[in-house]
């Protein structure tokens, strides 16, 4: 067996220094007119995406069956919803002698009951 130096661990802070060194040189650059500031965000900005890759995408959670009536929207396609109804002939009317004045509230109508026994 043979016996050795036996190689050191880096230190816990040595990527806080190698960042800091890399700071001042970059700080040093810019200050000689080597860089530019858009130059030093450059380079800054490309270590970050390099040293923080992005987070893999999770695999898609299964959903259950869609609602009857449901309309599926392809990713990048926009929804369009109906256009509202033009107003009648007496709401016309009434909107125009109102002039600024606001709408009154309408009350919800429940919807229509069929009801029936089997026998």
């Amino acid at each position: 067996m043979t016996t050795g130096p036996v190689p050191t661990p880096p230190p816990r802070n040595e990527g806080e220094y190698a960042r800091k060194l890399a700071l001042a040189i970059l700080s040093t650059l810019e200050q000689k007119g080597v860089l530019s500031r858009l130059d030093v965000d450059t380079i800054l900005h490309a270590a970050h995406r390099a040293a923080n890759p992005p987070a893999p995408a999770r695999p898609a959670t299964p959903v259950g069956p869609a609602v009857l009536g449901t309309r599926w929207v392809k990713p990048g396609e926009v929804a369009s919803m109906p256009a509202p109804a033009a107003p009648l002939a007496a709401d016309a009317g009434q909107a125009a002698d109102a002039g600024d004045a606001p709408a009154p509230a309408r009350t919800p109508v429940a919807p229509p009951v069929i009801d029936f026994t089997l026998d």
